[in-house]
């Protein structure tokens, strides 16, 4: 009998081993877009202070002023980045749109075109509207 106790103990940690981590997998599913972000966070947060450090030991200002130096020479470098080619920029942005525009409609006439796509397109356009 105790080694049958022993067995079934086994078989009840092994259920619930596979319970919570099939419950953990679930939750980083369900949390994936906001564990993404804090993951970025962090990572930005990480360069953010690693340029803040080389600041500090070649200025020797304090980490609080060497991390605003740190910011706004990003912020000033972005900035000049968009005054400088901010309209090219802008106009390649209106023109992927344009472009993605006329393959995505030229794509949904092919596809409206042959006996499944039919199909398929009639059901895309009932489940959107």
């Amino acid at each position: 009998m105790d080694n049958q106790a022993r067995h079934l103990r086994g078989i009840d940690v092994t259920l619930r081993a596979v319970a919570l981590g099939g419950l953990c997998l679930l939750a980083i599913w369900v949390l994936r877009d906001i564990l993404l972000l804090v993951f970025a966070a962090v990572l930005l947060a990480c360069v953010l202070r690693g340029a803040s450090n080389a600041v500090h030991r070649w200025s020797g200002l304090p980490h609080g002023w060497s991390l605003l130096a740190v910011v706004l020479a990003i912020a000033l470098a972005l900035g000049a980045l968009l005054w400088w080619r901010g309209a090219a920029i802008g106009e390649q942005a209106a023109d992927i749109s344009r472009r993605l525009t006329t393959q995505v409609q030229h794509l949904w006439r092919q596809l409206e075109s042959t006996g499944w796509g039919s199909l398929v397109t009639e059901q895309l356009s009932g489940a959107a509207s």
